[in-house]
């Protein structure tokens, strides 16, 4: 009688240990499903977040992108020249922003078609890919303007920057299907945030109206060139640029001209 009771009670024993051992199995695979599901929601949501500020054409950021970072990099910036906080840099303080628009771009669209078009635009963003650096950013702005935002630059270098913009753009045709090439320009107009150090501080958005006036400057006197405005007090730059002191812009702001050529057509 006892060896049965004591055999009954071993099996009652293993089977509860077996139970256990299967229940804590099926819980631990359930864990790792949530979380491989969890890991799947989340690479999800940043692969939607990502989609949502990027140019699906060009691959590019878009303007939803430049709005959701450029708060910080404007304190950031703003910080550099106003914060008596020793560790800030004394140098490439600034943002500056270029806009970039091509030059008679509906001829394109015009002649060979709205896909051409678009192939054009995605080498453009090709283009100006290679010459940026990784911790800049480049946006599709809308259309066939770009926007370039340099970020730790040094306003006095800008120019130099505008330059390559207008050579990577222009310097060499762009291939269509069919086997065509077409060649095409580009104007710039950039200008600097802060825009005036220890003086009149303008918005992020003053600023970049400012950039566009240098864009409209730069398409009225003939593109295929880059206009830069600065401060008046800031007429010093590092490139031999053609200079002129304009009145108010658009910002309302007193602003002088740097203006650099783009390469030779032949």
């Amino acid at each position: 009688m006892l060896g049965g009771l004591l055999t009954f009670a071993l099996l009652v024993a293993g089977f509860t240990r077996l139970r256990t051992s299967r229940l804590e199995s099926e819980r631990k695979r359930l864990e790792t499903a949530v979380t491989e599901r969890s890991a799947e929601l989340a690479r999800a949501n940043r692969e939607l977040e990502e989609a949502s500020l990027t140019d699906p054409l060009t691959g590019a950021r878009n303007r939803r992108f430049f709005y959701s970072t450029i708060a910080a990099d404007a304190n950031q910036a703003s910080r550099a020249y106003f914060s008596e906080i020793e560790g800030y840099s004394r140098d490439h303080r600034d943002l500056v922003f270029y806009l970039i628009d091509l030059d008679h771009f509906k001829d394109v669209n015009d002649a060979h078609g709205h896909d051409a078009g678009d192939e054009v635009l995605v080498q453009v963003a090709q283009r100006l890919a290679r010459i940026v650096r990784q911790s800049d950013f480049l946006i599709r702005w809308g259309g066939e303007e770009f926007l370039v935002v340099c970020r730790a630059a040094d306003r006095k270098d800008a120019a130099i920057f505008a330059e390559r913009i207008l050579a990577a753009v222009g310097r060499e045709p762009f291939s269509i299907s069919g086997g065509k090439e077409v060649g095409k320009t580009c104007s710039v107009g950039w200008a600097p945030y802060p825009w005036e150090p220890g003086g009149a501080v303008l918005s992020v958005d003053e600023v970049l109206k400012l950039a566009d006036r240098g864009l409209y400057r730069a398409k009225e006197q003939g593109r295929n060139q880059a206009v830069g405005m600065l401060p008046l007090e800031m007429a010093e730059v590092s490139v031999g640029v053609n200079g002129s002191e304009g009145g108010p812009s658009a910002s309302g702001a007193a602003a002088h001209e740097v203006v650099s050529c783009g390469p030779r057509l032949s």
